[in-house]
């Protein structure tokens, strides 16, 4: 079973918004923009102006998500708000993905809030077996943007959308998939290190090899 679409994490300033959206054209993909009070400016971060200039481009075929860190997760964990919200930064998107495992988040006011800003799905983080709200969208991911690969994949919940992440690259995901494939019917794959060049920028061939290594030459699926 192929993924149902994958998310490439990390979209920096040095990333052509065409390409991005030619890339969506040919694959079910979705660019993840990242989030920090701290880092915004900085690598994986963007600053908030390029982000919006990416989100005054977008079409239907080019899916987006929020993911927040740092400040922002812990703003909306003990607030019930980013801090970003008034601003609209976050209108647009598609999904917010909250990073974070403190023990006071709530799936329940997390999706409430997702649905409020503009009807966002939300995704919570797992490290185990996905747990068994069906509020928000579960992720499992046990390396955190290191590019660690984990012992294994946990089988998913019937046919919920979840999703993977750990260590997947160009190189492997293709072999992953069908890994993943056995135990996941309806699921995305998630890449933030293994798509980045040797100067840890964001990298667009890589992205388009993973894609053509998972689903063949565009027009073939």
């Amino acid at each position: 079973m192929l993924p149902t679409f994958i998310t490439f994490t990390g979209v920096d300033t040095r990333s052509s918004v065409p390409e991005l959206m030619a890339l969506a054209a040919d694959y079910p993909v979705e660019f993840a923009f990242m989030f920090s009070p701290a880092r915004q400016g900085s690598a994986r971060f963007p600053p908030l102006r390029f982000i919006a200039k990416v989100l005054a481009m977008r079409n239907n075929r080019f899916r987006l998500a929020a993911h927040l860190c740092d400040g922002y997760c812990d703003n909306l964990v003990e607030h019930n708000a980013t801090g970003l919200e008034q601003a609209g930064v976050l209108n647009g998107f598609a999904r917010v993905q909250v990073n974070s495992d403190n023990p006071k988040l709530s799936p329940k006011k997390i999706a409430a809030w997702a649905k409020s800003q503009g009807g966002m799905s939300a995704i919570l983080l797992c490290s185990a077996s996905f747990p068994a709200q069906e509020q928000v969208q579960w992720f499992f991911d046990t390396s955190k943007g290191t590019g660690t690969r984990p012992e294994h994949w946990p089988p998913a919940p019937g046919e919920r959308l979840v999703g993977y992440a750990g260590g997947i690259n160009p190189g492997n995901v293709a072999q992953v998939c069908r890994q993943i494939g056995r135990v996941a019917q309806n699921y995305w794959i998630d890449m933030a290190s293994g798509v980045r060049d040797e100067q840890n920028r964001f990298d667009l061939d890589k992205c388009r090899q993973v894609c053509q290594a998972v689903y063949g030459k565009p027009g073939r699926r």
